[in-house]
């Protein structure tokens, strides 16, 4: 049996992109482009979404990354600490 690993995140306020929701959680701009391009990358109620779309707040938005490369990407950077992401 395969498991798919899914984040989520919920809109903080009405008219949030999800490509800024995304941002605000650390993804890079380049993950984020990685991941749309998955057939279910980008999920809203089981819905495929653009990066354009406004969301509403409490809308729950469902990422799958396209690989375990991009969930490890995304872990160790929003898990590294501050320091150690700076040159």
């Amino acid at each position: 049996m395969n498991h798919i690993i899914r984040h989520s995140y919920a809109a903080s306020r009405d008219g949030q992109t999800v490509e800024e929701l995304l941002r605000s959680q650390g993804y890079s701009k380049s993950l984020i482009n990685r991941v749309k391009l998955t057939d279910d990358g980008l999920m809203i109620r089981g819905e495929k979404v653009y990066t354009t779309r406004r969301m509403q707040a409490g809308d729950w938005l469902d990422v799958a990354p396209a690989g375990g490369s991009l969930l490890r990407a995304h872990r160790s950077h929003a898990d590294a600490p501050l320091h150690s992401l700076r040159r």
